[in-house]
């Protein structure tokens, strides 16, 4: 029951409190009064009240920031109905003093029940929580004195309960989050606000990310994993989303954390999920990382001002790498939508759960098969009578793009730097027995300025591969045909084999459109999310050569990518290119260029298999606009380097030119060829596990340390040691 005056709150929790065998309990949630400038919300469980007089009592708390006190407490006055307490909502923020009255509206009560049950995130009580209690108070429930939801269509919440980071992308472009790299906060959305969390527990969960909402606008939220702060290699996460009318939530993802192995290595990355959040059509899709499968349950609650409530939990739903899964409530037919991308018949395990306008609940849970077909819709407005099941069909076709596929390891990298004497005009030999007699090979090249050390010689025009067959070696060739390549300019060169995610691309009169030429393959189409890899390449006299920079960009009306001229002249025909693709995470990445990370024509890289690398081999292709959004061209040559005082990398235009806010581009990582010894096998990297502090122990339980010393921290109502913590935790000393 979110009570939100003070002596609806006092007069709850007296009766709640005295109570032994109410069936529920409560969190108090609290921020700053408006006229302070409020936010800085914080939650805390009420475990007591103390009358001092007439008028004035005492709600004790216990508070996360202080384990093991049990003498903190706020302060009510009944009859001004004024409210105060002094703390923090994090050990290391500083002390705010909190305050309020009757019309303040920033003290609320709620029940743990619907705090557990339903994906909203701590501060999301308005939103939802005040018309399902109502109305379950109107059936008898519990009592409630809430007033009808106040619903907001001006901030969509995200926050996730485990240890990782989690980057929002909007439609636009824009992101609010954490590099997925770093942590660094990201705030290129206006207005959007960093929410700490606090759990009291030390764990490295980030704080939650609040973004005002606009009528259209979508999301894409990437989550990845950190190092777990207690040494455990897997920590478990819950995604909540909150929004206009709507709550969502992803729970049971396994987060894998990255093991460090050295400088470079292609594994043990961060474990990377996507989430895709439409709050107007009311649409979830979840995708897990590319190496691992994952079992989460989705779960989406709707709330109406008139007509009935929904809740839907699809429970722990098997999507593998690649693939994803669907869940959408359209309000317009009341129908509930799950869609999968896989090829084999999935049987989904369904709860409905519909509050009518009266009070009344009507329920649903059977297991549910779509026969092979692409998912099933529930009906579940008035055709359901609430008895029995509702009407159910199998979804032909789906909306969800084609499972993704990764390449695997069949990708090689080496440095090249050209010397004095090469026979070439206008290019430089390579000698390397990954491409020597191959002709076969498809073969990619980025400029590295640092690779020549302090002889590094700096090229500035657009590079190409080209194979001698007299020489049976391929080439690095300029792409005007006369400018020399100097001694001393140094190249990244990645060389694949062909395969379903490493092809040539030729433009052809068919292809070509203005200053672009349309790819088709399989693994682009329809999918914005992928990036690609390309260089150049010459067949012969009758190939054409293309003296501008290159990159990619993703056409929506044809779902369609794209080999663009940034300098936007005509794509000739007869130019062919060396194109791979690969999916974000792992060793493949979009960088956009910002205010915060950009100088002049240098823009810092920053990734877990780059940073403190310098022997790493980096691979840009410019992208015009990652995922189908945005747009910045930058028409010149793009180079890598390596701050060996920062230990970062940077991509950088060699012609000097600054670097537009926004440019972005596909970065592609891999570790340093290494020649295989003779008669030796290739020995896996053995995991380096940390102590089991923090580790599973059942299925519903884990036993976390408990920084704050002593194994007294009291119990709260639930069994839920903190707030926003998982069910079922258990505090050891």
């Amino acid at each position: 029951m979110p009570a939100s005056t003070p002596t609806t709150v006092l007069d709850t929790l007296i009766k709640n409190l005295g109570d032994a065998s109410a069936g529920d309990r409560y969190r108090l949630s609290f921020e700053l009064h408006p006229a302070d400038g409020g936010g800085n919300g914080h939650t805390v469980v009420p475990f007591a009240v103390e009358k001092l007089n007439d008028d004035e009592y005492l709600i004790y708390i216990y508070e996360n920031n202080l384990p093991n006190r049990f003498d903190v407490a706020l302060r009510v006055n009944r009859t001004t109905q004024e409210w105060s307490y002094v703390g923090t909502t994090a050990p290391d923020k500083p002390l705010e003093k909190y305050r309020g009255d009757a019309t303040s509206n920033n003290l609320r009560l709620m029940s743990w029940r619907y705090h557990t049950g339903l994906p909203k995130d701590p501060g999301d009580i308005d939103r939802i929580g005040r018309v399902f209690d109502t109305k379950l108070a109107a059936a008898g429930t519990f009592q409630s004195t809430a007033p009808a939801l106040q619903s907001s269509d001006s901030m969509m919440q995200f926050d996730l309960s485990g240890e990782g980071y989690l980057l929002v992308t909007r439609s636009d472009g824009k992101r609010a989050g954490y590099d997925l790299g770093t942590g660094q906060w990201i705030a290129e959305i206006d207005g959007a606000q960093e929410v700490p969390i606090a759990l009291g527990m030390g764990l490295n969960t980030p704080s939650a990310v609040h973004i005002p909402h606009s009528a259209g606008m979508t999301y894409s939220v990437q989550v990845a994993s950190r190092e777990t702060a207690f040494g455990n290699t897997q920590g478990a996460a819950d995604v909540n989303i909150a929004g206009p009318g709507f709550g969502m939530n992803v729970k049971d993802l396994v987060l894998d954390a990255p093991v460090a192995q050295g400088a470079v290595v292609t594994t043990d990355v961060p474990d990377l999920m996507a989430l895709d959040v439409d709050p107007d059509n009311k649409r979830l899709t979840f995708t897990p990382g590319t190496d691992d499968a994952e079992a989460p349950t989705l779960t989406m609650a709707v709330s109406f001002r008139n007509g009935s409530d929904y809740s839907v939990d699809v429970r722990s739903v098997a999507v593998a790498p690649g693939h994803a899964v669907g869940l959408t409530f359209d309000e317009n037919t009341n129908t509930i939508a799950i869609e999968g991308n896989g090829a084999d018949a999935v049987t989904y395990q369904v709860d409905v759960r519909r509050i009518n306008s009266d009070g009344t609940v009507d329920q649903f849970s059977d297991s549910v098969s779509d026969g092979g077909a692409a998912g099933v819709r529930l009906t579940v407005g008035e055709e359901w009578t609430g008895e029995g099941a509702p009407v159910v069909e199998t979804i032909q076709e789906s909306t969800l793009p084609a499972p993704e596929a990764v390449p695997g390891p069949s990708a090689s990298a080496f440095a090249h730097v050209a010397q004095e004497g090469e026979t070439l005009a206008a290019g430089t030999t390579l000698d390397h027995p990954l491409v020597n007699d191959n002709p076969d090979a498809l073969v990619f090249a980025t400029q590295d300025v640092t690779a020549a050390g302090a002889d590094a010689a700096t090229y500035s025009m657009p590079v190409g591969v080209a194979y001698q067959p007299d020489l049976n070696r391929w080439s690095l060739v300029s792409q005007d045909g006369s400018t020399a390549i100097p001694a001393g300019a140094g190249f990244n060169v990645l060389v694949a084999q062909p395969n379903e995610h490493t092809f040539v691309h030729t433009a052809t009169a068919e292809n070509i459109d203005a200053s672009w030429t349309v790819i088709d393959h399989p693994l682009a189409n329809d999918n914005p999310d992928v990036l690609l890899l390309v260089t150049p390449r010459q067949d012969g006299a009758e190939s054409a050569l293309i003296d501008a920079p290159l990159g990619v960009w993703y056409d929506n009306e044809m779902g369609r990518w794209a080999i663009l001229r940034q300098d936007q002249d005509a794509m000739p025909a007869n130019a062919a290119f060396n194109v791979m693709i690969m999916a974000a995470g792992d060793n493949a990445s979009v960088h956009r260029a910002s205010a915060q990370n950009t100088s002049a024509n240098q823009t810092e890289f920053q990734h877990p298999l780059a940073n403190n690398a310098p022997d790493a081999h980096l691979f840009v292709t410019a992208n015009f606009n990652p995922s189908g959004r945005g747009g910045t061209l930058n028409n010149h040559p793009a180079a890598v380097s390596y701050n060996a005082e920062q230990g970062r990398w940077a991509i950088a235009n060699v012609d000097q030119a600054a670097i537009p806010d926004a440019a972005s581009f596909n970065v592609f990582i891999f570790a340093p060829y290494a020649a295989p010894a003779s008669g030796s096998e290739t020995e896996e990297m053995g995991d380096e596990t940390g102590d089991d502090s923090g580790a599973q122990s059942e299925p519903n339980g884990y036993n976390v340390e408990n920084q704050w010393g002593g194994d007294d921290a009291p119990w709260n109502p639930g069994g839920v040691w903190v707030i926003g913590g998982r069910a079922d935790q258990r505090v050891v000393a």
